[in-house]
C-alpha cells in the first residue's frame, strides 16, 4: 500500500494531519469520509510524489554526498553487487537526509516509484510512452495481488480510454498473438502402435 498524508477535522472542528496507508487517495479520502471526517486533503507520501522527490529533512550535504560516493565507487570497484553495497552504506550513513534517500531508492531496487490517484499514474505512464522515454513498463506493486488489482481495475480503464493499452488480443495464445508458427519438433514422432 501506498503512503498518503491527510489532513482532516472531527465535529468539533480539530484538524489532525496524519500519515495513512491506502490503495490510492480516492480510498483514503473515502475511508475518513464514511468515519465522519471532513478531508481537507490527502496527499501522495514517499520519495517521489506528483514526481517531485520527497525528503523529510531538507538537503543533503554536499560533503555526505562525496564521501558517500567515493565510498560506494570503492566497494562496487572491490566486486560487491550495487545493492548490498547501498545497503552497507546505508546502515553507516550519518547524513538522516542521505540516508533517507538511498533507503528510498534501495528499496525500490533502482526502479522509478511512484504513489498517487489512478489519474495521476496514467498521466506518468502516458507522459514516458509519448516522450519515448519508455516503450512498456513492468508494474511491481509493494503488495500483491491486491495493489495489482486496484492497478488492473483502476488504471488500466483510464489507459484504455486514452488509447494507450489494448483492449483485445488478436490470437488465443502469444505465439498466436505475434503471429508466430509453431516450431517443428525435435523428437522424433512415437510409433503408432497397430490396432489389434
Amino acid at each position: 500500500m501506498a503512503e498518503f498524508l491527510v489532513k482532516i477535522a472531527d465535529e468539533q472542528g480539530h484538524l489532525v494531519q496524519q500519515v495513512e496507508h491506502g490503495y490510492s487517495e480516492s480510498d483514503v479520502r473515502e475511508r475518513f469520509t464514511q468515519q465522519g471526517y471532513l478531508v481537507y486533503w490527502v496527499k501522495p507520501q514517499g520519495i517521489f510524489s506528483g514526481g517531485k522527490v520527497g525528503l523529510s529533512r531538507g538537503k543533503i550535504k554536499q560533503s555526505s554526498f562525496v564521501i558517500f560516493n567515493q565510498q560506494f565507487l570503492t566497494l562496487i570497484k572491490a566486486g560487491l553487487p550495487i545493492l548490498t553495497a547501498l545497503e552497507l552504506l546505508i546502515k553507516r550513513q550519518r547524513d538522516a537526509t542521505l540516508r533517507q534517500l538511498l533507503a528510498n531508492l534501495a528499496g525500490a531496487r533502482g526502479h522509478f516509484t511512484f504513489a498517487g490517484t489512478p489519474e495521476q499514474v496514467a498521466d506518468i505512464i502516458q507522459d514516458w510512452f509519448t516522450d519515448g522515454a519508455a516503450d512498456g513498463f513492468n508494474i511491481m506493486p509493494p503488495i500483491l495481488p491486491a495493489m495489482l488489482d486496484v492497478f488492473s481495475a483502476e488504471v488500466i480503464p483510464i489507459l484504455q480510454k486514452r488509447g494507450l493499452f489494448r483492449t483485445a488480443y488478436e490470437g488465443k495464445t502469444l505465439r498466436e498473438h505475434y503471429g508466430l508458427s509453431w516450431p517443428k519438433s525435435e523428437f522424433p514422432a512415437a510409433p503408432q502402435q497397430a490396432a489389434e
